[in-house]
This record gives C-alpha cells, sequence and structure tokens, in this order.
C-alpha cells in the first residue's frame, strides 16, 4: 500500500542461485496493478454480458413460450365451458386449440435451438491475444503500437469456456 492509500499490486519471483560461498537469491518484483484494473474491468464486461443475454433469453421465453401456453389455456377453458351446451363449437374450439398447441411446440423448440451456442473453433490462448492486440492496434488513430505474441513452449487449444 502506498502512502496515499492506494493498493499497488506486484508480482513477484525468486531464484536461488548457487555460489561456493553459499546461494544467493534474486529478487524481481513487477508492478501489474494495472494489468489488475484491466483484468477485473474485461470480467465485469463480461459479467455485464452475461446478464445482458440471460435478460434476452428471459424476455423471448416469456414473449413466445409463455404467452403461446398461455393462450392454449384460455382456449381449453373456451372450450371446456361450450361442451355440456354446444358440443360441435367446442370441438372447433378444441380442433382450434390443437393447431395453437402445434405452433407453440415448434415456437418453443425453435426458441431452444436459438439458446444453444454455436460449436467454436478451437484456438490457442496466443491467436485469441493476437487478434485481440490487432483490434487494438487498429483502433488507434495516431502513432499505433506495436504488438507482438511470443510463444514458448507448445500450443494447445483452450477448452471452449475458457475461449469464450
Amino acid at each position: 500500500m502506498r502512502k496515499n492509500g492506494t493498493v499497488l499490486r506486484v508480482r513477484g519471483s525468486a531464484k536461488a542461485v548457487a555460489r561456493v560461498n553459499g546461494p544467493i537469491l534474486l529478487l524481481a518484483c513487477e508492478d501489474i496493478t494495472e494489468q489488475r484494473r484491466a483484468e477485473e474491468a474485461l470480467f465485469q464486461a463480461g459479467l455485464e454480458a452475461r446478464v445482458s443475454e440471460r435478460v434476452r433469453i428471459a424476455r423471448e421465453v416469456h414473449d413466445t413460450v409463455l404467452q403461446g401456453f398461455h393462450g392454449l389455456i384460455l382456449r381449453f377453458q373456451v372450450a371446456r365451458d361450450m361442451l355440456p351446451l354446444q358440443p360441435e363449437e367446442a370441438m372447433q374450439s378444441l380442433d382450434g386449440a390443437l393447431s395453437m398447441a402445434d405452433e407453440a411446440i415448434t415456437e418453443s423448440r425453435d426458441a431452444i435451438q436459438d439458446l444453444r451456442s454455436e460449436p467454436i473453433e478451437l484456438v490457442d490462448l496466443a491467436h485469441l491475444l493476437t487478434a485481440i492486440g490487432e483490434e487494438l492496434v487498429e483502433s488507434q488513430d495516431v502513432d499505433p503500437p506495436t504488438f507482438c505474441v511470443t510463444v514458448e513452449g507448445d500450443r494447445r487449444p483452450l477448452v471452449p469456456v475458457l475461449q469464450e
């Protein structure tokens, strides 16, 4: 913590070097405060996007699926009330309700199908970071920075949840 009360985040590493007179410990510290702030902002943006998507899904389910079923219930109640006195009209009402039920099932199936995410192509972290870096470079109007990703070791695809 700095004297002014702000929190400084650091990443440290240590390495012991063998020497004849005994090991020497080498320490290194790196200020990662801005990096952490950026990570937290990205996390918050991702959280807001997920909440927004869930609200959209809830509205879509309400607007299509639930309203269709409420309409069916009303049609069935009307047909039930008509059955003793007007059996022919009640049968026509039931036929209409059955047609509405078919439509509601189709709409429900379509809504659920739209909720399923498309399979994504598995890529590695370096690929995603490069794409983000290129977007940042392109967004700069004046004196764009250079951006480069260096990979040490084998590239491995990210699991879909992490990739998303």
